[in-house]
C-alpha cells in the first residue's frame, strides 16, 4: 500500500503517455512495416519516407526520454512537458514537414533524420534541464538547512 501513496496523477500521466507512444510504435512496426511492398514507388516515398520513418525514429527516442523521466520528481516532469517538450516537438514537426519526401543526397537530410535529430536535441536539453533543476534543488536544500 505504501507504494501506491507515492504515485500521483502526474506520474500516471507520464505512464499513460509512455504506454500510448509504445503502443503506437508497436502498431507502426507490426502493421505498416511492409505496407508499400508491391505497390508503386510513390507509396514508398510518400508513406515510408514521409510518415512512417519520422514517427518511428523520433518516437523511439521520445519513448526512452519518457521512460527516464519516470524517476524524476513530478514537478520536473510538468515543467519539462510545458516548457521544453511541447515547443521542441512543435519545432521538430515544423522542420520535418518542410523537408521534401524526395530529398536524398549527400548534403540533404531525410525526414527521418531530422525527426531523429530533433528528439536527440530534446534528449540533450532534457538531460541539462533535469540535471540543472536537481542540482539547484540540492543546493537550495543545503542552504536552507544551514540557516
Amino acid at each position: 500500500m505504501e507504494m501506491y501513496k507515492n504515485i500521483n496523477l502526474v506520474k500516471i500521466l507520464n505512464i499513460v503517455i509512455l504506454v500510448v507512444l509504445c503502443g503506437a510504435l508497436a502498431y507502426l512496426y507490426l502493421v505498416y512495416d511492409n505496407w508499400c511492398t508491391g505497390k508503386d514507388i510513390y507509396c514508398n516515398y510518400q508513406f515510408n519516407g514521409g510518415i512512417y520513418a519520422p514517427l518511428l525514429f523520433g518516437g523511439r527516442i521520445l519513448a526512452v526520454i519518457l521512460a527516464i523521466l519516470l524517476i524524476v520528481p513530478s514537478r520536473l516532469f510538468v515543467k519539462w512537458l510545458v516548457f521544453l517538450a511541447m515547443p521542441m516537438i512543435a519545432i521538430t514537426y515544423l522542420l520535418v514537414i518542410n523537408i521534401s519526401v524526395y530529398s536524398s543526397g549527400i548534403l540533404s537530410m531525410s525526414r527521418a533524420q531530422v525527426a531523429q535529430l530533433g528528439m536527440v536535441a530534446l534528449g540533450i536539453l532534457t538531460l541539462l534541464f533535469v540535471g540543472g533543476h536537481l542540482l539547484y534543488d540540492r543546493r537550495k536544500k543545503k542552504v536552507s538547512v544551514l540557516k
